[in-house]
């Protein structure tokens, strides 16, 4: 076994074992004492933070369209957004024989996790359409900048197990928001 270590290297099975233990060794040594380097100048990267204020933005179903606001506020280094969701729907009350369009409009406090902002629970609609009974809304979205963000929005009006004589129908929306005053 002349090559690597010469002619005086040790002949046998152990002597492969040595040489792979010290290369393992060797490669130990090397990674531990790398260093890392960062490119000169480079600052390190800051947390996001969503601008707080009120919000102004649209619900937007298809080619109907209905101003909302959200109001994103802080509270210790958690953020959350009141945000105003509004739904054209067609409603049918089974008790009156009712059938008609409508909007339903709910007020939700959605979590505000880095970029991501979402809801998913029972709410209320502001216009008493369907008062008292909750109907399960969810949104889901992101900031796409500090002072911008967009979010889908859908609910199920009453609310899966809730006995009701009146039900809507309500498409998804899209809703686009953007900064517009400081608290």
């Amino acid at each position: 076994m002349s090559g690597l270590l010469g002619k005086r290297a040790v002949k046998g099975p152990m002597s492969r074992v040595n040489i792979w233990r010290g290369g393992a060794i060797l490669a130990c040594v090397l990674a531990s004492t790398a260093v890392v380097v960062a490119p000169a100048g480079a600052k390190p990267r800051k947390a996001f933070a969503p601008k707080v204020g009120v919000y102004g933005g649209d619900s937007i179903a298809g080619a109907k369209s209905h101003s909302v606001v959200a109001k994103v506020t802080k509270k210790g280094a958690r953020y959350s957004a009141e945000v105003e969701i509004a739904f054209p729907a067609t409603c049918t009350n089974g008790e009156t024989g009712f059938t008609g369009p409508s909007e339903l409009i709910y007020k939700v406090i959605a979590q505000v996790k880095g970029h991501a902002i979402s809801f998913k629970g029972n709410s209320r609609d502001t216009m008493g359409i369907l008062y008292p009974m909750a109907s399960t809304v969810t949104l889901d979205g992101r900031f796409t900048s500090d002072s911008k963000f967009t979010a889908t929005a859908a609910v199920k009006a009453p609310a899966e197990g809730v006995e009701s004589d009146g039900t809507c129908s309500a498409p998804a929306v899209r809703l686009p928001f953007q900064f517009e005053l400081p608290l």
